[in-house]
């Protein structure tokens, strides 16, 4: 099932209800069935434990389980589990601001939001993902991006930021995990998990169980390229788990570093001043990002010894080098992302 963002948007255009947001049609249905598939995947538990021992046929299924955590993901596949979980993002964190038709005046900000993204996306090393950014309705100060090309800011970050530079910056960081693919390992940890439960689910005996049959029509017979189709809830699954792990997991320190590095570099090329970025961390308290970053002052130390070694290299100058603009690194933030 191919899953687009325009379902995301769905979501936050449903507004809030009483039971918390709800997911549509057939994604509705396949939330719901969530439960029957975990308890089956409960009852292979025991089987799981076994895999340890297993040899024969079903220990070479298990070795190319495990040989999913290196196996290359088709962009396919990258933007399906990215949209997957960016709905499960968008429902825990208020769902997404959006008006219900595309001239509607609420949708200035997303639009805002996206001339910038996509400028800087365009510049990345990857500018031909579908790149979507979207304004979740939370007061919190946060933003994340999911495989594929997804981003998202939340509307307590923009009335943080004092200029465009700095939310170019955010922007800039998120990008940069896209492009380093770093979300892409923790899917891979969920895919060797799955693909596990599914051997396992055979030697239980589980054969025509619904567990089975669902992981069945997603992985294939080589165990490899996922195809979603007919097991929405499995995808489902999925994407909750790639969410969860988005939010309350770290990315190893190396891939942090390297999003800063990214990032700046990324600012540098679009005319952007970097020290901004820097100082708008500053600014942030020290819970922000702390369950999925480094602590506050080591990701500022970091960012302080980039700009140190931009400093000395003059292909790194921040701002246009020429012409009237000069010099130039930021414009105030957009009035109507400034509104809101």
């Amino acid at each position: 099932m191919r899953l687009t963002l325009a379902l995301v948007g769905v979501i936050a255009a449903a507004g809030p209800c009483a039971n918390g947001p709800q997911l549509p049609g057939a994604l509705g249905d396949a939330a719901r069935s969530l439960n029957e598939t975990r308890e089956d995947a409960r009852e292979v538990a025991n089987a799981s434990e076994k895999l340890k021992a297993v040899t024969g046929t079903a220990g070479d299924a298990v070795n190319r389980c495990d040989r999913l955590r290196t196996q290359d993901i088709a962009l396919d596949e990258e933007r399906t589990i990215g949209e997957a979980a960016a709905i499960q993002l968008a429902a825990a964190n208020g769902g997404i601001l959006i008006g219900r038709n595309v001239d509607d005046p609420a949708n200035a900000p997303t639009i805002a939001l996206n001339q910038l993204g996509t400028k800087l996306a365009a510049l990345s090393e990857r500018p031909h993902l579908a790149w979507t950014f979207s304004i979740l309705d939370s007061d919190t100060v946060n933003a994340w991006s999911t495989p594929g090309g997804l981003v998202f800011v939340t509307r307590g970050l923009l009335k943080k930021v004092e200029n465009e530079a700095q939310l170019a910056g955010v922007l800039a960081h998120e990008i940069a995990h896209v492009t380093g693919r770093h979300a892409l390992n923790k899917y891979r940890e969920v895919k060797v998990e799955q693909c596990r439960n599914y051997v396992a689910a055979g030697i239980a005996g589980k054969a025509a169980s619904a567990v089975t049959s669902k992981l069945a029509a997603s992985f294939g017979s080589d165990l490899g390229h996922l195809d979603f189709r007919g097991a929405e809830d499995v995808l489902a699954n999925m994407g909750a788990s790639v969410a969860a792990a988005l939010q309350h997991e770290k990315f190893d320190p190396k891939q942090e570093t390297q999003a800063d590095y990214d990032a700046m570099s990324l600012l540098v090329l679009a005319g952007y001043q970097p020290a901004e970025y820097a100082k708008f961390l500053g600014m942030l308290p020290d819970t922000f990002q702390h369950d999925t970053h480094p602590p506050k002052q080591e990701r500022i130390a970091n960012v302080k010894s980039i700009l140190n070694q931009f400093a000395k290299d003059p292909l790194r100058s921040p701002g246009a080098p020429y012409g009237p603009e000069q010099g130039y690194t930021a414009d105030p933030i957009s009035p109507a992302l400034a509104a809101l």
